[in-house]
Parts: structure tokens; sequence; C-alpha cells
């Protein structure tokens, strides 16, 4: 049963890294972050696991937004958990090229470089 939690878990993770940074570049051109309201919607117009979102805001919002709505979270992660718990699960190459070439993903913990898999401030 476990196996099977995990094996769903990575695919809505692939889903997330697929289709959400293409959703939010086309919907709200390319930032270096989206408010949590951005995040929402394009989250339930592609109908990706809600449960999840919190790995969204750590990816796609500023350390400060993040931080400032993550206590009222159903589901409640430090930043830099919900952003290494996303990157474990998304295999290299599937984030779209719009997300590198944005900045997003960039914060105090260091910014992303070039290779999909790790971000300059150490190993997720």
């Amino acid at each position: 049963m476990k196996i099977f939690a995990a094996l769903r878990k990575r695919r809505e993770f692939r889903r997330y890294a697929r289709e959400l940074p293409r959703r939010l570049f086309h919907d709200y051109g390319s930032r270096q972050s989206f408010t949590p309201a951005q995040i929402e919607v394009a989250v339930c117009t592609l109908k990706l696991d809600v449960t999840l979102i919190v790995h969204a805001y750590a990816m796609f919002l500023s350390r400060d937004s993040f931080d400032s709505i993550v206590d009222g979270l159903p589901a409640s992660l430090p930043y830099e958990d919900a952003r290494a718990e996303f990157l474990r699960y998304v295999p290299r190459g599937t984030l779209s090229s719009d997300f590198h070439e944005s900045g997003i993903g960039g914060s105090a913990a260091g910014g992303w470089n070039s290779t999909f898999g790790s971000h300059d401030g150490g190993d997720p």
C-alpha cells in the first residue's frame, strides 16, 4: 500500500513539474515569483492534487510570501523541506526550460543551476 502511495505522489509531482510552470508562464508571463492566488488557480485549472500545493508554493513563491501563508495551510512544511521533496520526486529534464530561464526557484537558499535537480544552495 505504501509503495502505491509513493508512486502516485511521484506521478503527481511530475505533473506539477511538467504542467504548472507552463500554465503559470502562459497565464501570467515570466517572472521571479507568482502570487498564492495565481498558483491556486493554475493548480485547480490543471486538476492537480491540491494536497501537494504547499510544494508548489515553495517552488513558485518568494521565501517571504511562502513564510507568510504556510502556517494557514492544512499540510505545512518548512520552505526548504517542501522544495527538497518536490525535487526528490521530479526526474531530470521534467521542468520546462522556461522554469530555468525565468529564475524561478531562486531564493536566499540559492538559485537553480543549469542542470535540473540541484540548486546552488546545496543538495535538495
